[in-house]
C-alpha cells in the first residue's frame, strides 16, 4: 500500500472510531465520566477500571486474533472490531491519565466509587 493510500486509510479508520465514540459511548458512559462504564464493572467485580478495561477490550483482541489466526469471523466485519479495540485503547490511555492525576492516598475511592466532583466536571 502507498504512503497516499495509507494516509487515506488511517484518516477514515480515525473517522471511525471517532463516530463510533460517539455512538456507543453514549450507550455505555453517564454523561459526566467517559470511563465510567469501567469503573462501575470494577466497582460490582470489585477488581479494578483497568481490570475491567481488560475484561471488556479482550473480545476484541479475541476476535481479531480468530480473523489473523483463521482468515474470518462471522459475528460482524473485522474492521468493526479493529476499529473497537481503537476506541479500548484510547479509553484505557484515559484510564491511565486519570489514575496518574490521582493522588495514591485517594486512590481506594477513585477506584470503587465517583465523587460529587466528577459529576459536576
Amino acid at each position: 500500500m502507498k504512503l497516499a493510500e495509507f494516509e487515506q486509510l488511517k484518516e477514515a479508520a480515525l473517522a471511525q472510531v471517532e463516530a463510533l465514540h460517539s455512538t456507543k459511548g453514549k450507550e455505555y458512559a453517564p454523561d459526566y465520566d467517559a470511563l465510567g462504564h469501567f469503573k462501575e464493572a470494577s466497582r460490582e467485580s470489585g477488581i479494578t477500571p483497568e481490570q475491567a478495561w481488560s475484561v471488556l477490550a479482550g473480545k476484541h483482541w479475541r476476535s481479531i486474533m480468530r480473523y489473523v489466526k483463521q482468515g474470518e469471523i462471522h459475528s460482524e466485519p473485522i474492521q468493526s472490531r479493529i476499529y473497537d479495540l481503537q476506541l479500548y485503547l484510547l479509553l484505557l490511555l484515559g484510564l491511565v491519565e486519570e489514575k496518574q492525576r490521582v493522588p495514591t492516598d485517594n486512590m481506594a475511592s477513585f477506584t470503587y466509587a465517583v465523587s460529587a466532583e466528577d459529576i459536576t466536571q
